[in-house]
């Protein structure tokens, strides 16, 4: 049998990475088993504006088909579709990212390609999808994991999922990032520049970060709502995009009941994302599903205290064993104010801890070195 050579990535917006973890493990992974010898495809979408669109980053093919935002998750689905098409031809196997598109996935048999599949974290979890879209979901899961020849968990709760639920084991590959190294200084010229606003509010110590799309998956009107009820004299700086004109509205009538509160939007700087982090007094992580989440990753990264739900995914990233400073709160905003107030008087204290526990937790179970060297021994690994 021919040993795999070629490898197509599929199911995210593209790289380079501009929109979330997904994209961002993408890349890193894409340019690793480049570096690793491996040729690379990778699907990208495209509203089809006239900006550039470069036709390869270091060395990987890009590959572009078009998606229209006002269609979606309908068009993301044609886009995965046309992906395995194209891209499938071309390559020697097809690395999946989420199987939104698993109905579809015997196109992969059907080319003769091999098919890994990451399986993402139980997308039909969500609570932003109704009854009939969670069904489809979990359909779409059921057939897209069945198809695939391996099946990858960046989660080891998700892989006993994957297990007790299809009787396949999963080949564990967490995603990674890198700790920060250099602290970066508070620089206000850079709130400036983003959100001038900013500039006058914020400073070093006196504010707790949620960084993650606004949606009622991440529980961003509950964490509000707890937050309000706390009794905390910092700020509490909300970062990131909402897609929902409706759950935007809803979050800024209860911003507007707080000025502790601040719904900044979205920042793609890395730069100024990398000072936030660095200079919060803790981060509140509100998501519910989902597996590993880079979020928290770049949280520990960066040093941070972490308040966050208590789900299994979270105390897996953090560990069971007590060395970082953490709170869990349940999806409400009762315990999301006793949390916040629990963690508050001594927090300058715990993040002393957490600026070593949290790098150290990367390096030791997260780091990307040791995640692309797993997927370049198991490319190795398929014909």
């Amino acid at each position: 049998m021919t040993k795999v050579r070629s490898i197509g990535i599929l199911g995210t917006r593209g790289i380079p990475a501009r929109y979330g973890g997904f994209e961002t493990a993408a890349e890193t992974i894409a340019v690793g088993l480049r570096r690793a010898g491996f040729r690379v495809v990778a699907a990208c979408e495209t509203d089809n504006s006239s900006r550039m669109r470069p036709d390869n980053f270091q060395g990987i093919e890009l590959v572009y088909f078009s998606v229209r935002n006002s269609l979606r998750p309908l068009s993301e689905i044609v886009y995965d579709v046309r992906s395995l098409l194209a891209v499938g031809t071309r390559v020697d196997a097809i690395y999946m990212l989420g199987y939104g598109a698993g109905f579809f996935f015997w196109i992969a048999r059907f080319l003769r390609k091999t098919l890994v599949v990451n399986s993402d974290g139980m997308e039909w979890k969500r609570p932003k999808f109704g009854r009939i879209s969670r069904f489809l979901l979990r359909l779409s899961e059921r057939l897209g994991l069945s198809a695939a020849n391996v099946i990858v968990a960046d989660s080891k709760c998700v892989a006993q999922y994957v297990e007790r639920t299809y009787g396949k084991t999963p080949v564990f590959l967490a995603y990674g990032t890198e700790p920060i190294s250099q602290p970066p200084p508070w620089d206000p010229s850079l709130l400036v520049k983003w959100q001038p606003s900013l500039s006058s509010l914020l400073r070093p110590d006196n504010y707790y970060l949620v960084l993650a799309r606004m949606e009622p998956d991440n529980n961003i009107d509950k964490i509000i709502q707890g937050f309000a009820l706390s009794r905390t004299t910092r700020k509490l700086l909300l970062v990131g995009p909402c897609i929902s004109p409706e759950y935007l509205s809803r979050l800024k009538e209860l911003v507007g009941r707080d000025d502790r509160v601040v719904l900044a939007g979205a920042v793609y700087d890395s730069t100024i994302k990398t000072m936030l982090r660095w200079h919060c007094a803790a981060y509140l992580h509100g998501h519910m599903v989902g597996g590993t989440n880079p979020s928290l990753l770049e949280a520990l990264g960066a040093g941070n205290v972490v308040i966050g739900t208590d789900i299994e995914f979270n105390r897996e990233v953090i560990g069971n064993g007590g060395e970082l400073p953490a709170f869990y709160f349940h999806p409400d905003p009762a315990s999301i104010a006793k949390a916040i107030e629990t963690a508050d008087p001594e927090l300058m204290t715990l993040r002393a801890k957490a600026r070593v526990g949290g790098p150290a937790r990367i390096r030791e179970a997260y780091n990307w070195v040791d995640i692309i060297r797993g997927y370049e021994s198991l490319f190795n690994t398929l014909d």
